[in-house]
């Protein structure tokens, strides 16, 4: 019921939408700052200022939704959460607390995923700006976080039972369960300097009472997430999976799309989205159908693609011949011309609807990689953007695809003679490769400005590079990861962090409508094809192949609850 609850009042007071600090910016309005020993600085907000705080970070448009329920249970909720951190741990007054723990719990209520959040806690507690926490603080810091899990434990759907808590949080027997809290602050942060200390004795560093987030974090990549598994719940979306749900927001541009019009919402970094409506599919099917890519795999198109590039290339400015050889759009949409033409078939000048021209496409394929306007893109890049759009399995086109940013000749990795890794920044190509196509392709791109989608492509790139690498460091102590090391990363959480990977299979979407006419001709005919076959494997799901590939909300506030992954 906690949950339900706790969902309830991030979605309608609009608090999931507001990051920590801005809801931090506006909480500072309201205290006043006293200077302590030793020059410490300390905000202290009151229990009459945090009612006006909460009164100006929730829009008046969002409190004349509420009912008269629904108005009462939100005042005791944030008047509760107060409480809990009303407890004697300073020599303050009854009634007001440090504003900046109050803070640092209050940002489970924000937007924004686990790291991020962890990341400007950190800052908000260093008042001084000097790039670290003290052992002071950083017990803090752990102690505000268990202080406000405790007070969303205690979320209640009856008014009744609500004004029982805030008796119990205000009478003397309170004090047990607020010592829990101190007792796993103390616990965590025990278990966090032991670690810390060790590693500064072996590397011969000492640092006096200075702890930097860049410490604390890799400290809780390398194991402490299993000291403190609490924290994880700071990402709302894993925190209200608990219940089937998601914090995160519709995109603004999907609100006048019914929910018959999309597909499938998957999450970005920052708290983006990417919506894929069912007019997007249709779109991508007639392209590859009237191409005639279907019919190809990746291996197919680049054995041909690579050499005719190379060929063209030389004979233009003696470019070597190599995986990431850069190519201009000419060169690129003739040699995709030719390819077509000899492995498929000749391309027609317009499509049978008439609505594009195979040589139009390839141009705007290659604009969309081309964000510099040089006019100069790598050839790996392009392939690994095109492998969404051929035939094949999703976890073939990965292997092909890794091995693009590898540097290894692709038959050689075919045969297994070396196996490819990739670093860093090959990553960053690898995940943002597959965003470009996905966001030309879908209508979303339209309703934002270029800079925008640029912006949502390389944060989410970024932001799950730095996810790998984090894994792989901290199972296998390497800068470098290999395609099993990957497939493991995806196994183990990588599908809910990258779901948009299962787009790869064009048979989850592009051709879902083409599925569900065959399961129909199949089942009045009593004669099975491959695609009913398919289809008939997920038959209680109403989305199809994708019930076992993702957790992510539809628009409307609906969700498929499921879960899977198999790189």
């Amino acid at each position: 019921e906690n949950l339900l609850m706790l969902s309830n009042l991030v979605r309608r007071t609009g608090l999931a939408q507001l990051s920590p600090q801005e809801v931090d910016i506006a909480m500072m309005k309201y205290t006043r700052r006293e200077r302590r020993k030793h020059g410490e600085d300390l905000f202290v907000i009151s229990r009459d200022q945090f009612g006006k705080f909460i009164r100006e970070i929730i829009p008046r448009e969002a409190s004349k939704q509420f009912d008269r329920t629904e108005s009462e249970n939100f005042s005791n909720y944030f008047t509760n959460f107060f409480t809990c951190f009303d407890y004697n741990w300073s020599d303050l007054k009854k009634d007001e607390v440090n504003a900046k723990e109050l803070m640092v719990g209050f940002s489970f209520l924000c937007a924004g995923n686990k790291s991020a959040k962890l990341a400007a806690a950190f800052d908000i507690l260093d008042v001084a700006n000097n790039g670290y926490l003290t052992q002071k603080g950083l017990m803090q810091y752990l102690r505000s976080y268990l202080t406000m899990l405790a007070g969303i434990s205690l979320l209640s759907s009856t008014k009744n039972i609500t004004t029982q808590i805030r008796k119990r949080l205000l009478s003397p027997r309170r004090h047990d369960a607020f010592l829990a809290v101190q007792n796993g602050a103390h616990w965590t942060l025990g278990h966090f300097l032991r670690a810390f200390e060790a590693e500064m004795q072996q590397e011969g560093m000492k640092r006096n009472n200075a702890v930097t987030f860049e410490d604390f974090a890799k400290w809780y990549t390398e194991g402490g997430y299993v000291v403190a598994p609490w924290l994880e719940l700071l990402d709302l979306n894993k925190f209200l999976s608990l219940i089937g749900e998601s914090s995160r927001p519709s995109p603004r541009h999907a609100y006048d799309k019914t929910i018959a019009d999309i597909l499938f919402t998957f999450p970005l970094a920052n708290n983006q989205s990417l919506v894929v409506l069912r007019e997007d599919a249709k779109y991508v099917c007639s392209v590859v159908t009237e191409l005639g890519l279907l019919s190809l795999t990746s291996e197919e198109i680049w054995e041909t693609l690579c050499s005719d590039v190379a060929a063209s290339m030389k004979k233009r400015s003696n470019t070597q011949k190599s995986i990431s050889m850069e190519v201009d759009q000419d060169t690129f949409v003739e040699c995709m011309l030719r390819v077509m033409k000899r492995k498929a078939r000749a391309p027609k000048e317009k499509s049978s609807e008439g609505t594009f021209s195979p040589k139009e496409v390839f141009k705007n394929f290659f604009l969309s990689f081309d964000i510099e306007q040089s006019n100069r893109v790598a050839l790996n890049q392009l392939m690994c953007g095109l492998t969404l759009l051929c035939g094949g399995k999703k976890s073939s086109k990965l292997v092909f695809a890794f091995g693009l940013f590898d540097g290894h000749d692709t038959k050689e990795v075919k045969n297994g003679r070396k196996k490819p890794s990739m670093g860093r920044e090959d990553f960053v190509n690898f995940f943002r490769s597959f965003l470009i196509v996905m966001f030309s392709c879908c209508n979303q791109s339209l309703d934002l400005s270029g800079d925008a989608v640029s912006q949502y492509i390389a944060d989410t790139a970024h932001s799950i590079t730095k996810d790998v690498m984090a894994f792989q460091w901290r199972t296998k102590k390497l800068d470098r990861v290999k395609f099993e090391n990957f497939s493991e990363w995806y196994n183990e959480g990588g599908f809910e962090t990258a779901p948009w990977l299962e787009l790869l299979d064009l048979n989850k979407w592009v051709l879902i409508d083409r599925k569900e006419q065959s399961d129909s001709s199949a089942k009045q005919s009593n004669s099975p094809t491959l695609a009913a076959t398919v289809t008939e494997a997920s038959a209680q799901s109403p989305y199809q192949g994708f019930r076992d590939l993702i957790s992510t909300p539809k628009v409307g506030g609906e969700t498929s609850d499921v879960g899977g992954r198999n790189c």
